[in-house]
């Protein structure tokens, strides 16, 4: 499993796995605005995010990810499908987490339900401040993030 780069070396590897295009850009524009450099790469489902994670087709040469960022409603394979699959892959399973999720209770529901205890959660905000900052706090969840340089 890659591990995220030591601190001053490369930027991580980001895979955000959202279907909703206003939620990419929103989150592309989030990561710019709060100064952090990093390689982000989507993916529109659980099926793309696998076929990346697992270097299936067009992906076999692609470096895997350091963090994913996981919508939960997509369709072909949502998050919650996602989750369990990469949780059954002894290769994948210790791929950091964040989930994005605009329902509170999706926390305790999905560490419950679908027996998830170990993920990351943001809320999503509606407001772009709140979210840069959410997006900050990432660093708080034990993946380094790097900052651009200014």
């Amino acid at each position: 499993m890659d591990r995220a780069p030591p601190p001053g070396r490369a930027p991580i590897r980001i895979l955000l796995v959202d279907d909703d295009p206003v939620d990419v850009a929103f989150t592309r524009a989030a990561l710019q605005h709060a100064g952090l450099s990093n390689a982000l790469s989507v993916a529109e489902d659980g099926v793309d995010a696998l076929a990346r994670l697992r270097h299936v087709g067009p992906y076999v040469d692609l470096p895997r990810p350091h963090l994913l960022l996981l919508d939960l409603e997509m369709p072909r394979m949502g998050g919650r499908e996602l989750l369990r699959e990469l949780r059954r892959d002894p290769e994948l399973r210790e791929l950091p987490v964040v989930v994005l999720s605009s329902s509170a209770g999706m926390r305790t529901k999905l560490r419950s339900e679908f027996g998830v205890p170990d993920c990351r959660f943001l809320h999503k905000p509606l407001e772009f401040g709140t979210f840069v900052q959410a997006i900050q706090s990432i660093e708080r969840f034990g993946v380094r993030i790097v900052r651009a340089a200014s």
